[in-house]
């Protein structure tokens, strides 16, 4: 099995194989004589990069819902519950209120807090005799939808308007950053908070995710390997077409298209090649058809993981959308 093979040669070689070489990495020239649109994610040992064919460009994914709900109009916020690929918007409760005393995160404390037992209402209390709202103070610790952590808390609301305090943390430092202020109204309706993008954006579709997959390997451990997961949640489909040059290939006339499921992966890390004397990956080149979020056909190909830097992480490939 190629995965069995694989590791035994990441284990001899300190997992060289995801590290950049300083040999040129070009992705060559188009063979197939034509020419197509390619595209090339930001490094994905960063964090998650999502992609939209219908819109052609990385979209962000959101982390957190702001609303009001119910007749009275009770301020609250959510985790985005969505199946993101491989994993999910987690959070816990900190226990602490004071936002600069929370230096680390636990990662085993995270969770998708399904019955919403941390999010909804829970940040605030409320005085029924001066109707005054006002935040408890928690400070929320949550992983987010592009895989990197951050420590929020609600400082206060007032006539529809969220105050929210957050703060990225910094994986290779260990340490939280400068704290961030986004202003949320939701006096017209729900709005949606991306840490990756900075603030609020609109919900956004997308088709494929590119990260790095933990990968189970018998008798060897858990690596992580570059993977490109489907949004299968989102009703995205995909084939593999492995007999047909780049060019060739019809996506539009594609036939058993499939959804996929976790560690059944359409793609997942399964793209590449390992070459035990460059330590490098390379491209199987297969032809991968999907179906978009928005119905459209498109095909693609990988090429490359590599930065013109020779820098390992980012994933380039081909497309072209049918029609």
């Amino acid at each position: 099995m190629q995965l069995r093979r694989f590791a035994a040669l990441l284990l001899m070689t300190g997992f060289l194989a995801f590290t950049a070489c300083s040999d040129d990495s070009g992705t060559g020239p188009d063979t197939d004589g034509d020419s197509f649109p390619t595209l090339t994610s930001d490094n994905v040992k960063t964090a998650s990069v999502y992609y939209s064919f219908d819109s052609e460009a990385n979209v962000h994914v959101y982390d957190l819902k702001f609303a009001t709900v119910g007749d009275f109009g009770s301020p609250e916020f959510f985790l985005n519950d969505a199946k993101l690929a491989d994993s999910h918007v987690m959070i816990y409760d900190s226990g602490e209120t004071d936002f600069a005393g929370v230096t680390t995160v636990d990662a085993a404390m995270l969770g998708t807090d399904p019955e919403s037992l941390i999010t909804g209402d829970n940040w605030y209390t409320y005085n029924p005799q001066t109707h005054q709202l006002n935040s408890n103070g928690a400070v929320y610790v949550l992983s987010g939808a592009n895989g990197s952590y951050l420590k929020f808390h609600i400082r206060s609301y007032s006539q529809g308007v969220f105050t929210v305090d957050y703060a990225l943390y910094d994986a290779t430092s260990e340490s939280f950053g400068t704290m961030q202020t986004v202003v949320i109204d939701v006096s017209e309706g729900e709005q949606y908070f991306s840490s990756a993008a900075g603030g609020l954006i609109t919900q956004q579709d997308w088709d494929i995710k590119m990260a790095v997959l933990p990968t189970e390997v018998p008798n060897a451990g858990t690596f992580n390997f570059p993977a490109i997961l489907m949004n299968s949640g989102a009703g995205v489909k995909g084939a593999m077409i492995d007999d047909q040059n780049f060019a060739d290939v019809d996506a539009a006339a594609a036939g058993n298209l499939q959804g996929e499921e976790e560690g059944a992966w359409l793609i997942g890390t399964d793209w590449f090649n390992y070459d035990q004397n460059t330590h490098r990956v390379s491209s199987k080149e297969a032809v991968y058809v999907i179906e978009t979020t928005g119905g459209k056909r498109v095909k693609f190909q990988v090429q490359n993981y590599y930065n013109e830097q020779g820098e390992s992480g980012y994933i380039s490939m081909r497309y072209d959308i049918a029609g």
